[in-house]
């Protein structure tokens, strides 16, 4: 993985604004679902903010459909002056409908940053995981109008940006409204209703056009319609991505055939069977790896997360491939890490962690885990609860059970998936 230096390459884009009479100020920008959050260090006054003013407009001017966060738990100390600076960037943000929040400010920090007028207030925040929430739950509320109910589930009336058709298989899922765990010597985290009953939310995940077998674990990549079939929102695919995956609809087709498997009309519709699970995956990785091709989102980490999906489905000799394109990858996206949330930067060093240890690399493995260690110290401030998927905490504190066991004693459970 390239050892620390490479680590801190990899998690910190780091805007260096100079020092103005011996008073530094760096900033450390992390990307978040919906935010940009700048690390500050140092004191915050007036002089400081010669230089840190441009290197927040850069954020902001760059990120624009973000809201921006400061983490203030590096900041020693900040004078009034500072105060009426961040006012002026609030109102800026708030003119394009977007927030300023202050993390983790110290109790003088506090009383300098409340104002008796409520609209001079800059919010203040004790964890960043409700921001996480906060994106999940607009996420959810932005698609709901545009579900029925399905077998107990919410179905998304959708239509394929490939081919057209209506016959899409899509249901909407709130990650924050299930209860998760780790079972004991497993790799993939159990999720449960609030009933207690076990769910299968990764194997619904998958969304797929039964006719063109077009599938994604987004939604954005899908037409959504409202109750009178008008498309509200349209797919997100470009026009390049959206031609190759209309030259390998036979590819797909032909990858089912070669399957023997027998696709009813309702073959994928939920609760999906085991093998079912498998082939929405495998479907999606393979539309993932098409759209991966610009290399301008997300794809190489979609993609290698689901090959990790579909080892928790896959028959034992389709697991070596799988591990092995866990690996590929999501070690590409690791070097891309501006890209990605810190829960996607965390799930991959998890199953790249994993992957590795099943391939019986144990030098590799500790060095991974080495840098695993550097990112959490890195983002620990903004890891959130360790209870849910969405926190970068709850893989990397299964990553330290697993590799605090003997892991040669364990090796017998471990390798089998």
């Amino acid at each position: 993985m390239g050892g620390i230096l490479s680590v801190l390459k990899m998690c910190v884009a780091t805007l260096e604004t100079g020092s103005i009479r011996g008073n530094p100020m760096n900033i450390e920008t992390i990307s978040g679902n919906g935010y940009q959050c700048a690390v500050l260090h140092g004191a915050l006054t007036i002089s400081s903010f010669i230089s840190l003013t441009p290197a927040l407009s850069s954020i902001i001017q760059e990120h624009p459909e973000h809201d921006l966060v400061l983490d203030m738990s590096d900041v020693h100390s900040a004078d009034p002056n500072a105060a009426r600076l961040l006012l002026n960037i609030k109102k800026k943000l708030e003119h394009n409908k977007k927030k300023l929040y202050l993390f983790n400010p110290d109790k003088d920090q506090r009383r300098l940053f409340l104002s008796s007028s409520p609209d001079d207030n800059i919010e203040i925040l004790d964890s960043l995981a409700i921001l996480q929430q906060n994106a999940d739950n607009n996420l959810y509320q932005q698609y709901l109008p545009f579900t029925m109910e399905e077998n107990g589930l919410l179905r998304l009336r959708l239509g394929c940006g490939i081919c057209g058709s209506t016959n899409v298989y899509g249901y909407l899922l709130e990650k924050n409204d299930y209860t998760w765990s780790w079972p004991q010597n497993e790799f993939f985290p159990l999720c449960s209703l609030k009933s207690g009953e076990p769910f299968d939310y990764f194997g619904t995940l998958p969304i797929i056009c039964c006719d063109c077998l077009t599938a994604s674990i987004d939604i954005g990549n899908f037409n959504v319609f409202d109750e009178n079939n008008h498309i509200r929102y349209h797919s997100t695919y470009n026009d390049q991505t959206k031609l190759f995956l209309s030259k390998t609809i036979k590819k797909r087709k032909k990858l089912m055939e070669e399957s023997e498997v027998v696709i009813s009309d309702t073959f994928f519709k939920c609760p999906r069977s085991r093998i079912a699970s498998y082939y929405c995956c495998i479907l999606a990785e393979s539309c993932a790896r098409i759209a991966a091709v610009d290399r301008h989102d997300d794809s190489m980490f979609t993609v290698g997360f689901l090959n990790y999906l579909s080892l928790l489905f896959a028959e034992q000799e389709k697991k070596p491939g799988l591990i092995d394109g866990c690996r590929t990858w999501l070690t590409q996206a690791l070097a891309t890490p501006e890209r990605y949330d810190p829960a996607q930067l965390s799930q991959s060093h998890f199953i790249i962690f994993i992957a590795t240890i099943s391939l019986g690399k144990y030098k590799e493995v500790n060095k991974i885990m080495e840098n695993y260690t550097t990112l959490m110290d890195l983002h620990g401030s903004i890891s959130g609860h360790s209870d849910s998927i969405a926190s970068p905490t709850f893989w990397y504190n299964r990553a330290e059970e697993i590799w605090k066991e003997d892991i040669n004693r364990k090796s017998s459970a471990i390798f089998t998936w």
